[in-house]
């Protein structure tokens, strides 16, 4: 209370220095009674950044920002002041200069503890970490009005993902058996390939199941392409023995109509249409479309060397609207990287080869077991190991595309837990509910880029 006496007699001085600079003694002074901040910016911020050291351990380092970067609103309705964009994490705020303008004499307290006042200086710094109290007093010292302030500092940073573990698979699947993850009416559908040539498919019933149903499937032959299946108009889709098979269920599986083509590798399937690895009359390498599963057509491909054995394709819908299907295929001779083919939807057009040479510095190398998922607008290609090296390179990092397969680069943020590191034959897949899900072994893990939320 001693401080705030103090205070109250400094804004008394203050107001009867102003009455006694008036040079006529018979006029008036009327001190205005308004009080209030109107502007509110902070200045130099510093934030502590975690990191590696080129031995591994861990290590630290600052960096400076503008603080006035992030504007704060004052909402005079609420007497409240806050950011709307939080600030980096790590940021520091111990000790931050702020530069305030209003109409008053201003002091501050922390929230918490209203006796500790102290008076506003620009050169003063202050300290940010708890909620605070700003009190703006008017000229006449009579009235006052009192804003509370907290800052918001970001606890993950927005490109970075986090990981969750979800229910594991059956405990005797192997991480070198064939899989396949795809999503069929919002829920995650696991195909697997045993030793044996059995399938099996995995099922949950809600996205936050805590457990797996397994059945195995009957009508598939032992040369299923557990890889290849998709889901389209409402069925599953599989490759098995150059014919198609498909299902209701995921359990129950038929031959599927492919007269007129021959499929050697089903590829990919968007909302309307399905697409197949096939070939020419004259035996070169092709693809076919087919719209209702059942009617199938040659299209067009730049001439390029199309392999007819894709190590991944996906089809999906770009935030303008237009569908797309991409293609990552396997080069004649095995060698990294991989050729890109593109495909624009209801355009006309036939299938693109993007350049892989020449000025392109970012090209995608091959890996064993491919997945690619669009993400966030992005297509994110990860997968088994590199070709030509060692397992434990299998899922040590995605490559991220912005320009639909043109080029890709490494994301250091989006990297594995380590546990699932190395596992080869790892499948993944994007919900719609902005996650992306990877089963390495018995392993079932999803993320999602923190910008996204929670």
């Amino acid at each position: 209370m001693k401080r705030t006496h103090y205070i109250l007699a400094v804004l008394l001085t203050l107001c009867l220095g102003l009455a006694s600079c008036n040079s006529s003694d018979s006029e008036e002074v009327v001190l205005s009674e308004q009080c209030y901040i109107s502007a509110f910016s902070l200045g130099q911020m510093k934030r502590v950044i975690k990191t590696k050291s080129s031995n591994g351990n861990d290590s630290t380092y600052h960096v400076a920002f503008s603080g006035a970067l992030y504007k704060l609103l004052i909402d005079q309705r609420t007497q409240t002041i806050s950011n709307r964009d939080s600030l980096p994490t790590g940021t520091r705020l111990e000790a931050v200069l702020a530069t305030i303008t209003g109409t008053g004499t201003l002091i501050y307290t922390p929230a918490a503890d209203t006796t500790l006042w102290k008076t506003y200086s620009s050169t003063d710094s202050i300290d940010f970490t708890e909620p605070l109290l700003f009190r703006m007093y008017s000229s006449s010292g009579k009235t006052f009005r009192d804003y509370t302030l907290k800052l918001s500092v970001r606890t993950s940073e927005p490109q970075a993902y986090s990981w969750t573990r979800k229910a594991d698979l059956r405990p005797a699947s192997d991480e070198n058996d064939e899989a396949r993850l795809l999503f069929a009416s919002s829920l995650p559908v696991v195909f697997f390939k045993d030793a044996a040539g059995k399938v099996y498919v995995e099922k949950l019933t809600s996205l936050k199941a805590d457990a797996w149903t397994e059945q195995e499937c009957t009508g598939l032959g032992t040369a299923a392409e557990v890889r290849t299946a998709q889901y389209f108009l409402s069925k599953f889709w599989m490759s098995c023995d150059q014919k198609l098979y498909t299902s209701d269920d995921a359990v129950a599986w038929q031959e599927a109509n492919t007269e007129g083509i021959t499929p050697k590798q089903l590829i990919a399937a968007s909302e309307t249409a399905l697409y197949v690895a096939t070939t020419n009359p004259d035996g070169t390498p092709a693809i076919a479309v087919s719209f209702d599963g059942n009617n199938w057509k040659l299209m067009a491909m730049e001439a390029g060397g199309f392999t007819g054995q894709p190590a991944a394709a996906l089809a999906y819908e770009q935030d303008n609207g237009n569908r797309r299907v991409v293609l990552l295929d396997n080069v004649a001779d095995g060698a990294a990287p991989l050729t890109v083919w593109n495909l624009l939807e209801d355009s006309g057009e036939p299938w693109v080869l993007f350049a892989q040479a020449g000025s392109n510095a970012y090209l995608l190398p091959a890996q064993q077991h491919l997945n690619i998922v669009e993400y966030d607008g992005d297509l994110v290609a990860l997968g088994g190991r590199l070709l030509g090296g060692e397992a434990s390179t299998a899922l040590r990092k995605a490559y991220v595309s912005h320009d639909n397969g043109i080029t890709w680069k490494a994301d250091d943020e989006l990297v594995p837990p380590t546990s699932i590191q190395g596992t080869t034959g790892a499948v993944a897949a994007a919900s719609t509910a902005n996650d992306i899900w990877v089963v390495a072994g018995t392993q079932v893990w999803c993320t999602r880029k923190n910008s996204l939320g929670e």
